[in-house]
């Protein structure tokens, strides 16, 4: 990661990382509104 210097051996592993820095919440529930940064998290909301 350029911003903090952590190290990952997939590109996935490192995208979801950088978002923890940017904030980026490309998961949006369809009846709330509401935006998550890992669909992980969206599924979860879904379950509640």
């Amino acid at each position: 990661c350029r911003m903090c210097g952590k190290k990952y051996t997939r590109k996935d592993q490192l995208e979801y990382h950088i978002r923890k820095h940017t904030g980026n919440k490309p998961f949006h529930c369809h009846v709330c509104g509401k935006s998550f940064p890992f669909q992980a998290i969206l599924n979860q909301h879904f379950r509640k």
